[in-house]
């Protein structure tokens, strides 16, 4: 989709914010089983077929794992600019 010029759609747009915030929210949340909770049903996500189509999974679990890791603790990020769209990078102190 990024190179064929779908990132231009507004409706792909769109999708795409609703999934980071899913995303950004889903990595705020500071306990952890909470935060598992609802990693549970990531692919259930508005946008979530198109951020991670079937098969493109393992650029994505990375983060959950992650988060995991993290325990208690919250992630923050901060997002780019990339094929005129935000793509956000989190991280935990």
């Amino acid at each position: 989709m990024i190179f064929s010029g779908g990132t231009d759609d507004r409706s792909v747009q769109q999708r795409n914010k609703q999934w980071s915030e899913t995303l950004t929210n889903t990595l705020k949340i500071r306990e952890s089983a909470e935060r598992e909770a609802s990693f549970k049903g990531w692919r259930d996500w508005v946008g979530a077929r198109e951020a991670h189509p079937q098969g493109g999974e393992e650029h994505f679990l990375p983060l959950m794992v992650c988060a995991g890791a993290a325990g208690d603790a919250m992630a923050e990020g901060y997002g780019d600019e990339l094929f005129g769209m935000k793509h956000y990078t989190y991280y935990w102190k």
